[in-house]
């Protein structure tokens, strides 16, 4: 009995032992689990974190980019200017529209008082102060596409030419001029030429009557590279009145285009006191110096020769700027006496062939 009891606490420290052994087991097992997991929650942070880092230098090296250059500004810097100039706008145009409106009123009620008043001893006036001046570079516009829309000479259709107010047309106006102005036959032979006339304005087509034409008078734009059209619409712009007055009756460009601006029949803004009975040809040219190209060149000879011709004006007779003013203009051709000269002889000789040929034709016809 007693031996049996003996083997029951052998089996119950046996069965203790093998039950501290299976408990150990299991939380060696339980922390072997919890450190692979732990393992291979760091093994996947880590790149999460090299990434982050790598983010973290990249907004450094930005910062330091932008730093270089330093006087560039904030995106939303020219976001907030645009928005203010909007919202400025329509208030800045609400006061011209209302300045504009005023003007035209006040215009108004002084139009009946100041229309028939007019007399050819003020237009007079008004030519020998009116200032003159050639375009300068700065203040011409690129050709619009309006040019496009440029009418080549139909000497069949006079009125073009004139829109002068019979009140303001003198009654001994040469008959040439007004003949510009209603003969559909005037225009013939005349070398091509686009018909671009000023709007009527104060400051550049004054719609002034020419009595009599008595010489023409050869400019230079001062603007190199610009073209006839260009020159122009700077004309133009003056209508606007910005303090300058200018213009000219034709202007001959690079390619020997011939673009009229005025009637013949009214006066230009171009040579001072020589306004009132001179015609005025603006010459473009590709160069500083001033010396017109070859097509330029030709384009002036027919031109001025043919004027010459229908006019009844002497080739000799023509004249510089210069020689109206003493402004250096046109300059290649103030600075070379000898070219101008030249040119001279050449408008002659153009001038002197179409006499003959008119002799000729006006002889054939006597014949028949």
């Amino acid at each position: 009995m007693k031996k049996s009891g003996n083997i029951g606490k052998t089996l119950l420290k046996i069965l203790t032992a093998l039950g501290v052994i299976a408990l150990c087991a299991v939380v060696i097992a339980v922390g072997f689990i919890l450190g692979t997991k732990n393992r291979v929650s760091t093994a996947v942070a880590a790149p999460d974190e090299a990434v982050a880092s790598e983010g973290t230098e990249a907004e450094v090296a930005s910062d330091t980019i932008v730093d270089e250059d330093a006087e560039a500004p904030d995106a939303a810097e020219p976001t907030e200017v645009a928005d203010a100039t909007e919202e400025a706008a329509p208030a800045e145009g609400a006061e011209a529209g209302a300045e504009a409106a005023d003007a035209v009123k006040v215009a108004e009620e002084a139009a009946p008082a100041e229309g028939a008043e007019a007399t050819d001893a003020k237009a007079s006036e008004a030519a020998e102060t009116a200032p003159e001046g050639d375009a300068p570079a700065e203040n011409l516009p690129a050709a619009e596409a309006g040019a496009a829309e440029a009418v080549e000479t139909a000497p069949a259709e006079a009125t073009p030419q004139g829109d002068v107010p019979a009140e303001k047309t003198p009654v001994d106006q040469d008959p040439l001029l007004i003949a510009a102005l209603n003969d559909p036959n005037f225009w013939d032979g005349c070398p091509a030429r686009q018909v671009l006339l000023l709007t009527p304005n104060p400051y550049s087509r004054p719609q002034t009557a020419i009595k009599k034409v008595n010489s023409l008078v050869i400019h230079w734009v001062a603007n190199p590279g610009s073209s006839a059209v260009e020159n122009r619409d700077y004309f133009e712009s003056l209508s606007d009145g910005n303090g300058r007055s200018a213009s000219a009756h034709f202007i001959i460009g690079l390619d020997g285009e011939i673009v009229q601006c005025i009637p013949i029949s009214e006066m230009a803004y171009a040579c001072k006191d020589r306004n009132v009975d001179t015609l005025s040809i603006e010459c473009c040219h590709p160069d500083e110096d001033g010396k017109f190209n070859e097509a330029t060149y030709y384009s002036l000879v027919d031109l001025a020769g043919w004027l010459c011709f229908r006019l009844d004006l002497k080739p000799e007779e023509i004249l510089r700027h210069y020689d109206v003013t003493g402004k250096d203009c046109p300059k290649y051709y103030v600075d070379h006496e000898d070219s101008w000269q030249q040119l001279k002889k050449d408008i002659k000789a153009r001038y002197d062939y179409l006499m003959e040929h008119q002799e000729t034709e006006e002889s054939e016809d006597s014949e028949e």
